[in-house]
């Protein structure tokens, strides 16, 4: 397995930062992208291969853990292993270290092998295993845990899809439904909050030019703030669901 690690260097820009100069969760989470498809580049199994066999991974689940936010001007080291294949699935785990060593973030992720002609899911193909050194190893899934359903709607709020949103496949920015997910919370629970935990379904794909809702539900866990988050598209269909914990300030 440690072959299979993948690394890389990043310092924190003052653009990426929000309250506290802390790294914005959807900087994070671009930073998590690249480094995997760097990855993937090195195996020559990046873009170019993506083009020529007409596939492409899409992002299915996250679970984030923040243990300490990455700070503006901090040097941090993120580290990326694929941990299994499944069928058409593949499963992926992230850290962010900070220079001394330390474990500020830890993450999993699920992927699909998509066909980016019928839209359909793909059994992993045995190139792609080999370059990942899953060729002739058992089939297992990363668990991963659930977004609960939304039980009752709090807060909403709406936005239109705009061609800043759309990624270079033509759909939705998966950090975008990050972002429309935070917007709808009250500011208050921003101001005196600190996101410790963020897990994602990506459900449907969204497009320009159609009209969000993003709704929340918030309720208390002991010391800590959940927030159950709905994305829904203009026919009322989910295409994005979130859990979001919070600690107090």
């Amino acid at each position: 397995m440690g072959n299979n690690f993948f690394e890389k260097n990043y310092t924190v820009h003052y653009y990426e930062t929000g309250k506290g100069q802390q790294l914005r969760i959807s900087n994070l989470m671009n930073y998590f992208e690249e480094v995997a498809l760097m990855q993937s580049e090195e195996r020559k199994v990046g873009l170019d291969y993506y083009r020529e066999h007409g596939v492409i991974w899409m992002l299915y689940k996250w679970d984030i853990t923040i243990h300490k936010p990455p700070v503006f001007g901090q040097r941090i080291r993120i580290r990326t292993l694929p941990v299994s294949i499944a069928g058409f699935m593949g499963f992926r785990q992230f850290w962010v270290y900070a220079e001394n060593g330390e474990i500020l973030v830890s993450a999993q992720s699920a992927w699909i092998f998509v066909n980016t002609q019928s839209k359909r899911p793909l059994r992993v193909t045995e190139d792609m295993k080999r370059a990942y050194g899953h060729s002739g190893q058992p089939e297992s899934k990363l668990e991963m845990a659930e977004v609960p359903a939304l039980q009752k709607v709090e807060f909403t709020k709406e936005f239109n899809v705009r061609q800043a949103d759309i990624d270079i496949n033509e759909h939705v920015n998966n950090v975008r439904y990050v972002d429309w997910a935070l917007e709808a919370l009250p500011p208050g629970l921003l101001r005196k909050h600190q996101l410790e935990n963020i897990k994602i379904v990506f459900k449907k794909e969204t497009t320009y030019g159609q009209r969000i809702s993003s709704q929340v539900e918030v309720f208390q866990q002991e010391e800590k703030t959940k927030c159950v988050h709905r994305i829904v598209d203009d026919q009322q269909r989910e295409v994005c669901a979130l859990l979001t914990t919070w600690l107090p300030v």
